[in-house]
C-alpha cells in the first residue's frame, strides 16, 4: 500500500491533526505544549510525521507510546515523544530535542508536524508506524531521510 493511502487509513480510525514549525524564535518545547494543550483528547498515543511546509516531502515517521504485556498504553505519548532527545547518528550522542528540530527547521525550512491519535483503537503505534515505514521504503527503497533504522 503506498504511503499517503496508508496515512489516509489511519487517519480514518484516530484523531488527527497538525501543526507547523516555522519560526527560529519559537522554542520546540513551547510549539509542541501549546498545540496539544488545545487537543482535546486524553490519551495522545499513536504515529506521527514530519514534513517539509514547502514541498510536503516526508522528512521522518515516529510514534509516541508502548503497549505492556496487558494491553496498556506506557511510555511516552506523542507530546512527550517529539520532546524527548534525539540521537545524533554522526555524533553518536543525545541531543535536545530542542535543539534537534531548531536545527532540523534550519536545514529543511519550515516544518509540519502531522499526527493520528490511535487511542483506544486496536492498533498499536509501533505496528502503525512499521506499516508506514514499509509504505515508505516499498516506493522510495529506502527511509525517511531522519530515520536511523526500522
Amino acid at each position: 500500500m503506498a504511503f499517503e493511502e496508508e496515512w489516509q487509513r489511519l487517519r480514518e480510525i484516530g484523531v488527527h491533526g497538525y501543526f507547523e514549525y516555522a519560526h527560529a524564535s519559537e522554542r520546540w518545547s513551547k510549539a509542541v505544549d501549546g498545540h496539544f494543550a488545545t487537543v482535546r483528547v486524553p490519551d495522545k498515543y499513536g504515529v506521527y510525521l514530519v514534513r517539509r511546509v514547502e514541498d510536503s516531502e516526508i522528512i521522518y515517521v515516529g510514534r509516541g507510546g508502548s503497549i505492556d504485556s496487558n494491553g496498556r498504553f506506557k511510555e511516552q505519548a506523542i507530546p512527550g515523544r517529539l520532546k524527548a532527545p534525539r540521537r545524533d547518528r554522526i555524533r553518536r550522542c543525545d541531543i535536545p530535542a530542542n535543539r534537534w528540530f531548531l536545527d532540523l527547521r534550519a536545514a529543511e525550512g519550515a516544518l509540519r508536524i502531522e499526527y493520528i491519535i490511535l487511542g483506544k483503537v486496536p492498533k498499536s503505534p509501533a505496528l502503525a508506524e512499521a506499516l508506514l515505514l514499509q509504505a515508505f521504503l516499498d516506493k522510495h527503497g529506502i527511509l525517511p531521510r531522519y530515520n536511523n533504522v526500522f
